[in-house]
């Protein structure tokens, strides 16, 4: 009888509590709010996004927004939008927490305008190669729009949380700004031909994809970035240090992003942090510049870069970005990571060319104002070879060091790390600079194509595969599961476990040198001289390693 009460009063106690949860959820607001109208729309048109945004930061609690799966919304507008910032226009602010299921929906704009030489300038044409100033004789037909802010500007945001699932945009000018304080998480998505397109005032504001204010954490998984171009022209440097400004950019806050690839996007560089950390994890940085560290007036800048591949073309759309850069006391670690530089691709036809003394030097690799960046068990190749080009002038400048250190910077690597020697700095001069001895410097390393003028790498993925049988393949030992020299990811603690493109990370105990483990038995000779990157190929296999 006394075992029955008891049983009978612990069910009436789960049930009082679950209906006690039920009424908080309920008094709390937590409440799913379903678009499905393919248009933005406006506070009070039930079913666009619009609504369903104001609906939540009205509601109190933790709500969801749930998006119609595969949609594409319009977001181009015909009056002003109410979040406004210089040029800057917003479609939306959030200022309560909740989560947005995208479900493979699209946010779609398609700005444009006509320049004063009558040629139309859409998302996919960008004037030049750079962006677009737009000027005062230029005819605006649809001007450029960002998705949201999270708070307010220079507010205290703390407890904001905002996560984003699945939710792609196209021809926007940025994706979102967490702004001081709060936290943001994008689960996939990918962002396509981010151009910024304003008033017209002689100057094009650009800004990154996504933007983290002081204060804020940016939690990125499986986000690609394609085709983000939102600079009139280049950024031009500083006597000793090269501006970025990035497809990513935060300022004293952290980044934690994995599974991501930056990808054809010529914002002045793919990654900028200026104060806190940033953890860059398994993933691919391609013809879009470098990525660059430095500590802020309030808070010291970390970089982490880890089993991941930064794959540098670009040619002069990109300049003096093409670098891993340490600067202003900032530290970059790079760790079981691949650089590949393709130095041909690099305009040397600009005088200003934004390497600091004029030379094209620090390009892969730039400590300088006191920077420290890092080599452990990753592999840096540069292709600086000085042939004819197509048209007659230089393929690379002649005398250029890929490796500088600048007004007190420190370059260092371990024994584990392959630092590829060049015509301009031999082996001994490498061990000389990165203060190790035993770094190595010599033998194959990765396929390189040649034509009649120049070499290059292959396409990716194969381009990143190291060589069977070369310096790079099985070297670091007890790397395998649970080994003394296991690969940890910075983020969590966890170990990693396989490589960019799903391959186990070591084989019989031992891990390669680089991002890549092992190559495949043949590498296709590619089709074309250009290097194109299998982005499809890519983000399968990360895919496919996410799910596991």
């Amino acid at each position: 009888m006394q075992i029955a009460f008891r049983w009978y009063q612990k069910k009436f106690v789960a049930l009082t509590m679950t209906l006690t949860f039920l009424s908080m959820s309920a008094a709390m607001g937590q409440t799913t709010f379903e678009v499905t109208k393919n248009y933005y729309g406006t506070n009070t048109d039930t079913g666009t996004l619009a609504w369903a945004i104001h609906s939540s930061n009205t509601t109190t609690g933790r709500d969801t927004i749930n998006i119609a799966a595969g949609m594409r919304i319009d977001v181009g507008y015909t009056a002003e939008l109410p979040y406004a910032d210089g040029q800057q226009t917003w479609l939306a602010k959030f200022t309560d927490s909740v989560d947005v299921n995208g479900n493979g929906s699209w946010l779609e704009l398609n700005p444009s305008y006509i320049a004063s030489n009558a040629v139309l300038h859409t998302k996919t044409n960008p004037e030049g190669y750079y962006g677009n100033h737009i000027h005062n004789n230029d005819i605006m037909i649809e001007r450029s729009v960002s998705y949201a802010q999270l708070g307010n500007s220079g507010a205290s945001n703390a407890g904001l949380d905002v996560k984003i699932s699945n939710l792609n945009a196209d021809g926007l000018a940025s994706f979102i700004q967490a702004n001081e304080g709060s936290t943001l998480t994008v689960d996939g998505g990918d962002y396509v031909n981010m151009v910024s397109y304003f008033g017209t005032t002689g100057v094009g504001l650009g800004r990154p994809v996504i933007e983290g204010k002081p204060g804020t954490v940016l939690n990125l998984d499986g986000v690609n970035i394609s085709n983000h171009i939102p600079w009139a022209s280049p950024l031009g440097p500083t006597p000793n240090v090269e501006i970025f400004s990035g497809s990513i950019a935060g300022n004293n806050s952290t980044l934690n992003m994995s599974n991501s690839q930056i990808d054809k996007s010529h914002a002045v560089g793919a990654i900028m942090w200026d104060g806190g950390t940033a953890n860059i994890v398994s993933s691919i940085i391609s013809d879009s510049g470098g990525v660059s560290v430095m500590d802020s007036d309030e808070m010291d800048g970390l970089m982490n870069v880890y089993n991941s591949l930064i794959y540098m073309t670009g040619g002069e759309t990109l300049e003096g970005t093409n670098r891993l850069q340490a600067a202003s006391s900032g530290e970059m670690n790079v760790v079981a990571s691949t650089v590949l530089f393709d130095g041909w691709r690099i305009d040397t036809g600009n005088p200003d060319y934004g390497n600091f003394d004029g030379e094209g030097n620090g390009m892969p690799l730039t400590a300088t104002l006191s920077g420290v960046l890092r080599l452990e068990s990753s592999a840096i190749v540069p292709i600086t070879n000085y042939l004819p080009s197509f048209s007659g002038g230089e393929q690379y400048i002649p005398g250029s060091y890929a490796y500088s250190e600048f007004d007190g910077g420190n370059l260092l690597a371990d024994q584990y790390s392959f630092v590829s020697s060049t015509s301009t700095q031999d082996s001994a001069a490498i061990k000389t600079l990165f203060n190790n001895s035993n770094v190595r410097t010599e033998g194959d390393s990765f396929m390189k194509y040649t034509d009649v003028v120049r070499y290059y790498f292959g396409d990716l993925p194969n381009g990143a595969y190291p060589l069977l049988n070369g310096s790079l393949i099985k070297v670091i030992p007890n790397a395998g599961l649970g080994g003394a020299n296991k690969l940890i990811n910075p983020i969590d603690g966890s170990e990693i476990l396989y490589d960019l493109y799903g391959n186990a990370r070591s084989r019989y105990g031992y891990r390669d040198i680089g991002a890549v483990q092992y190559g495949p038995t043949a590498v296709p000779e590619p089709v074309s001289f250009g290097i194109l990157t299998t982005v499809g190929v890519i983000i399968a296999a990360r895919r496919k390693r996410r799910q596991r």
